[in-house]
Formats: C-alpha cells, sequence, structure tokens
C-alpha cells in the first residue's frame, strides 16, 4: 500500500536583527573633551575663527607644525561648539601610544559601543550616526592620514549631520575638506615698546 508522506513542520525563521551595534536612538556619546587647567592664551583670533568655521564647514583640518598648539585650539572650539549647538562631541585620540587596529574600531571604542565583527564595520557605524549631529574631534591624524581620510569620506557621504574637526601635520585630502593653517604665536619686533610687547602671544603665554 502507498505510504502518504510525512509532512514535516516548517521551520520557524529566525528573527531578523539589526546589523548596527546598538540603536542609533539608544546611542549615548559621552566621549568627555579633555579639560585643561590653564587658560589658552594669544589664539582669541584663531578661537573665533575656527569656531565659526565649525559652524560653516563639514570637515575642518586645523594643520601646523608639532607644538604649535593645535590640540588644544581644537578641544576648546569642540568645547564651544558643544555649548552652543548641544550636540555630543566625540574625541578620537591618534597619538603613536593610544591603541591601533582598524579605524572601524577606533570609532567604536570612542562611541561605547561594541563592533559585531561584520566585515564592513564601517558603513556600519555609519547608518549608526547617519541622523546623528555630533562632531568628531580627530587628533594627532598625520600617524593615520590615509585611514583617517577614508573614515572621513565614509562618513561625509553616508551620514547627514555629523561634522569632523581634525588636527594634523598635513591636509586629509578629502573632498569638501576646509583646511585652517595655525602659524606659531608671534613675537613681539624689536623696536616694540612694552605694552605692545606683552599684547603679543608668545609673551602672553
Amino acid at each position: 500500500a502507498a505510504v502518504d508522506p510525512v509532512e514535516m513542520p516548517a521551520t520557524p525563521k529566525p528573527a531578523t536583527r539589526s546589523r548596527l551595534p546598538v540603536a542609533p536612538e539608544e546611542l549615548a556619546i559621552t566621549s568627555p573633551i579633555p579639560q585643561d587647567l590653564t587658560p589658552l592664551f594669544g589664539r582669541d583670533e584663531e578661537l573665533q575663527a575656527l569656531r565659526h568655521l565649525i559652524q560653516q564647514q563639514r570637515v575642518v583640518s586645523v594643520v601646523g607644525p608639532g607644538g604649535v598648539g593645535k590640540t588644544r585650539l581644537a578641544m576648546e572650539s569642540a568645547r564651544a561648539w558643544q555649548a552652543r549647538s548641544a550636540s555630543p562631541v566625540c574625541v578620537l585620540e591618534l597619538s603613536a601610544s593610544t591603541p591601533g587596529g582598524p579605524m572601524a574600531e577606533v570609532l567604536a571604542r570612542a562611541l561605547g559601543v561594541t563592533l559585531p565583527g561584520h566585515r564592513d564595520s564601517l558603513a556600519e557605524l555609519a547608518d549608526l550616526l547617519r541622523h546623528r549631529s555630533v562632531l568628531l574631534l580627530v587628533d594627532n591624524c598625520e600617524h593615520r592620514l590615509d585611514e583617517v581620510a577614508s573614515l572621513v569620506e565614509t562618513l561625509m557621504r553616508q551620514t547627514e549631520l555629523v561634522r569632523v574637526l581634525a588636527t594634523s601635520r598635513a591636509p586629509l585630502r578629502t573632498p569638501g575638506e576646509h583646511v585652517y593653517r595655525l602659524e606659531p604665536l608671534g613675537l613681539p619686533a624689536d623696536t616694540a615698546d612694552a605694552p605692545t610687547a606683552l599684547r603679543a602671544g608668545a609673551v602672553s603665554l
């Protein structure tokens, strides 16, 4: 006699999970801007100019030689932007002593999220930030210039409100980058009188 085939119950499909490490609306960016205990001397004009640029441009790079004060100026500018916009600042410090790894991992650490291990983790982070207003302060870019440039290009293409403030000894050379060149503090002329000399930035410092 013919045997009717046994109908096996359908295997339930697993629930679809978000590819993002955390829901965008749940992301709490708590990367504090390092606090300096001393005032910023001799950079009032530069601070005002940089604050204006951050409001007008999505990518601003403060470029100058080592030790000229790029980091300090950028930190103060980011702090002012945060106070004015009420949006968070996420700090990525790329000094030679900081942990390495792909830039996606560096950004994830700064954002406080854990990457799930997909191959295109940077695209996932861009999805996470797509509609978020946030300023990424990327310090000492000269240590990983090409990688930072790639990161910035991806974020500019795939997000709407992310801004980048970078410090570097060389420009990133990304589309839309606005380079702000920072020169050493000025010294007074040899013939300057005492009041004029004291107004010079290097003397104030």
